[in-house]
């Protein structure tokens, strides 16, 4: 089973942290088909550690579409430019597999 998963980022500088907003952002990929194996490797090796959903436990049993993502907490940061960029994974799947997913990716501890 693949899930249709996208990768979008945001760039943040000086002027946009103080504005509240940015015009950096886009997209890097959008509804690649990724294995369940493949899902959990990109978690864990790209730092997606932030849940979008909470409390996760209410989504153990629920089979509705969801609309879900994690995110990356700590920012990829340039030290020449003071610029930080920010990274969100959206998981289009059920609020049962977006459970199991964060469970075997090691962001739920049961």
């Amino acid at each position: 089973m693949d899930f249709p998963i996208s990768k979008y980022y945001e760039t943040w500088d000086e002027e946009s942290l103080e504005a509240g907003e940015t015009d950096l952002k886009g997209d890097i990929y959008t509804n690649w088909g990724f294995s369940l194996r493949e899902l959990v490797e990109t978690i864990q090796s790209e730092g997606f550690n932030g849940i979008s959903q909470y409390p996760i436990t209410s989504l153990k049993n629920s089979i509705a579409p969801c609309h879900v993502w994690l995110s990356t907490i700590d920012p990829e940061r340039d030290y020449v430019t003071g610029e930080v960029t920010f990274y969100t994974l959206h998981i289009k799947t059920t609020e049962k597999n977006f459970y199991r997913i964060c469970k075997l990716a090691g962001l739920i501890k049961e």
